[in-house]
């Protein structure tokens, strides 16, 4: 056997048990399981010397197709109404919050590191979004509000489609040349609608064909094939892939209520996961998130990381909780939403998988000027370093709401009991 697929079986196979391990530790610790994902990653690189081409001839089928299954189940976990009551909140702290990561990261990127602006803006592009997938198991057992889940959860998916978008088209003018600001802004434009209209339609078509596909044995491995080829099409047109997943998803699963809204005689069956399907889409989502986290701690321990990268990573960490405040602020303005929600709001926003796949997308262009290299070889290690801090923010903060909590309750036993 080839020594290039030994490698090749060894570190699938390494990269599976590691995410076992991550995932019992997660159970015992409560520390997001991608936090081991990572430093396990960055542990065991040193075992397979410099053996990485596998993994990046790999890359760019990956990064496709975890971007299509993080945006199917943001869309599919959507609930239609609270969606609707939370979606012009959500939106604007998405909107404002990743505006102004961009400016933050782009402005420390240009006088610190000394790299240009667009660099420094798809560095901004990258982390400005936040991860519902670590955000809902932080928040499990705490005494907050549905109202703020949901805003956060929206936020995350709404943010997932802007940050993939906006940092897959400022890849496209750094490798192909420069474009300007209209032209950035109508690719965008043109993307999200081309997008949208197809993610739409073929959910509504779609939904017409799950009742009777309901009768045919693993019938829900059709779903992950219609993802990945409305997710091609749209992308083969110059559309945006991920908003078209996102609407598929959001459509599949609130098919009665946009039937009812739309008053369609007969109202579209809802689209309900069995035990299957719920099972494979938990082993296609597990097996995504365990690669690209452990392979980014490889990808990391395979280089050397400069201590000041690190430095500086928790210092944009930081920075970016600090730009998350005034989008906080306006986004809650005229609600019921207090001070101290508004506190954890601002302190949730860990980065997570989108995060990790995209800081990895500049590897899979080979029209990347080679005065590139060095920067984007930076700019993994910093989001490394990035979604460590955001996390460890995000922790400080749940810890913090449970302390608060308990010694409410105490509170309350003590004047009772007196």
């Amino acid at each position: 056997m080839e020594d290039i697929i030994i490698t090749a079986l060894t570190l699938f196979g390494a990269i599976i048990f590691l995410g076992f391990i991550s995932k019992f530790i997660f159970e015992k610790t409560r520390i997001p399981d991608i936090v081991w994902l990572m430093v396990l990653g960055l542990l065991v690189s040193p075992i397979f010397g410099t053996e990485t081409d596998v993994l990046f001839t790999a890359t760019k089928i990956f990064a496709a197709l975890a971007l299509a299954m993080i945006l199917f189940d943001g869309g599919l976990n959507m609930d239609a109404r609270k969606t609707l009551q939370e979606f012009p909140r959500a939106t604007m702290l998405a909107v404002l919050n990743l505006i102004f990561s961009m400016i933050v990261m782009a402005a420390i990127a240009v006088s610190v590191l000394g790299w240009d602006l667009l660099s420094g803006l798809l560095l901004g592009a990258i982390v400005g979004g936040s991860s519902s997938a670590i955000v809902i198991p932080l928040v499990c057992g705490l005494k907050i509000r549905e109202r703020i889940i949901t805003m956060l959860s929206l936020e995350s998916a709404i943010t997932d489609a802007l940050c993939i978008v906006i940092a897959i088209t400022l890849l496209d003018v750094i490798s192909k040349g420069f474009a300007g600001p209209s032209e950035i802004a109508h690719g965008i434009a043109s993307a999200f609608s081309i997008g949208a209209m197809i993610g739409l339609s073929a959910g509504f078509v779609w939904v017409h064909f799950t009742q009777e596909l309901g009768r045919f044995p693993f019938s829900y491995r059709l779903n992950l094939a219609m993802i990945l080829l409305v997710y091609a099409g749209v992308e083969y047109i110059h559309g945006s892939g991920a908003i078209a997943v996102l609407l598929f998803g959001v459509v599949l699963g609130n098919s009665a209520t946009i039937g009812k809204f739309l008053k369609i005689k007969k109202a579209l069956e809802v689209y309900e996961y069995d035990k299957e399907t719920k099972t494979f889409q938990r082993e296609v989502t597990f097996f995504i998130k365990v690669f690209f986290f452990v392979f980014l701690g490889v990808i990391v321990g395979m280089r050397e990381v400069k201590i000041e990268m690190v430095v500086i990573g928790v210092i944009l960490g930081v920075a970016l909780l600090l730009a998350r405040i005034i989008p906080a602020a306006l986004s809650s303005m005229e609600t019921d939403i207090g001070r101290d929600e508004r506190r954890f709001i601002v302190m949730m926003a860990p980065r997570g998988l989108a995060a990790a796949v995209l800081a990895q997308m500049p590897l899979t262009y080979k029209e990347i000027p080679d005065i590139y290299a060095s920067i984007f070889s930076d700019m993994i290690s910093l989001v490394f370093v990035i979604i460590l801090t955001s996390i460890a923010i995000s922790i400080a903060g749940a810890v913090t709401v449970k302390e608060e909590t308990e010694g409410a309750k105490k509170e309350i036993v003590s004047e009772e009991g007196g």
